[in-house]
């Protein structure tokens, strides 16, 4: 057994993480109704106007403003039903002077009409509509091209998918846009206590594998596409063999287990084999056996075996890498103050705490018992890393934490 001193701070782990972190430069072309959160590998600009024609945005009657300059409701102006328009049909005649056509919210409007006035506002009298009040020319009605016209820019590269992006490139014919590929991220785990969840009753000594699942879950919501592989034994040519056979097939590798130094933590020798180590071991608890190297362009992650310290670096380290292979904007986080539920030690003695919160409005709580215990980390929504000098926190106690929409469970 060895004794792991770690040099690396926090700051320090990711800014070398990031720095070491390669936007994906491979593309794809799919559907715009599936494209939701990817991100543009090209600049779209609209090949039409939108809406192609003046339509009502409201359900009423199509007029001449002109006819109801003069109406009042001491003297209402009368003008004759010619008929009706839904959307998708078109009105054949031109509207003349005394006439009024009553269409659909969507439909054209008919040529010669300039307003058009809800249903709620008139009298109907058979055949006769009487209008109380004058009408503005254009009220009620989408111009062409009101929404978008030809040319307007819709997407550029880098811009991530919203539901709003989506529906501009669909009201402008687009059904295909071509995104940036999701980063293929292996996920493996080492060591010979592990079993698989279902292999039924475990004997003494074994456990079952539950960091690749929740990686596994991490990954998606950070914008990856997770690869999870067997668990792989304590040795060093297997564990050589499996990372080798990762890293040539994905973007990303992360392991979980083996990081630390003891008898059979062979990872430390494994990662000079693989390519260069950026950090072994950072000054943070929980965490501190987390080792990173680069591979050839590529980033992989040896991470602590204990679940919620395996997770809690996922969160904070692993996730801003991810989003930057993936040219996701930020590290899916947003900062708030928030105030303590109630006095809490920080256990980072001597090392920077990673604190997980349960945060609603603006009160957190800890939710943290344990680096083993991998519900330390539910039911919480946030974090708060802070310094070595800072021992506890009070009740009342205010600071920023980072909420994570991705921790979400409600």
């Amino acid at each position: 057994m060895h004794r792991l001193t770690p040099k690396t701070s926090v700051p320090m782990a990711l800014r070398q993480v990031l720095l070491h972190a390669r936007p994906l430069t491979q593309t794809e072309v799919i559907l715009v109704r599936d494209a939701g959160a990817r991100v543009a590998a090209e600049k779209v600009v609209s090949g039409v106007d939108v809406p192609a024609f003046p339509c009502s945005h409201v359900d009423g009657y199509a007029v001449r403003s002109a006819d109801l300059r003069r109406s009042s409701p001491q003297q209402p102006v009368q003008l004759r039903l010619m008929g009706e328009v839904h959307a998708g049909e078109l009105y054949p005649y031109r509207l003349r002077a005394g006439e009024a056509v009553a269409v659909a919210t969507g439909a054209p409007v008919p040529r010669g009409a300039d307003a058009v006035e809800m249903f709620e506002n008139v009298e109907v009298d058979g055949a006769a509509v009487r209008f109380h009040a004058p009408v503005a020319s254009g009220e009620g009605v989408d111009p062409a091209g009101g929404d978008l016209t030809r040319g307007t820019p819709l997407i550029a590269p880098g811009d991530v998918l919203t539901p709003p992006l989506l529906g501009l490139l669909s009201l402008a014919g687009k059904d295909r846009v071509r995104i940036y590929a999701q980063p293929r991220v292996a996920i493996l785990s080492s060591g010979n206590e592990l079993r698989l969840p279902g292999y039924g009753r475990l004997p003494t000594g074994k456990v079952f594998e539950a960091n690749s699942s929740a990686l596994a879950s991490l990954v998606r919501a950070a914008g990856g596409r997770p690869e999870v592989l067997p668990p792989i034994r304590d040795e060093v040519g297997a564990l050589e063999t499996g990372l080798r056979s990762a890293l040539s097939s994905t973007d990303l590798v992360v392991i979980s287990g083996g990081s630390s130094v003891g008898e059979r933590d062979l990872l430390r020798e494994v990662f000079p084999r693989l390519g260069t180590v950026l950090f072994h071991g950072v000054k943070v608890r929980p965490g501190m056996p987390t080792i990173v190297a680069e591979c050839r362009g590529k980033l992989l992650f040896g991470m602590p075996g204990h679940p919620a310290s395996c997770l809690t670096n996922a969160v904070w380290l692993l996730v801003p890498a991810l989003r930057k292979v993936a040219r996701l904007p930020g590290d899916g986080t947003f900062p708030l103050r928030v105030v303590m539920d109630k006095r809490t030690p920080l256990h980072g003695h001597g090392f920077s705490t990673v604190l997980p919160l349960e945060i609603r409005g603006e009160i957190a709580r800890s939710t943290f018992h344990g680096s083993h215990f991998i519900t330390s980390l539910h039911p919480a929504n946030g974090y708060a890393i802070f310094p070595p000098s800072k021992r506890e926190l009070l009740k009342g106690e205010r600071f920023f934490a980072r909420k994570a929409s991705f921790l979400e469970g409600r």
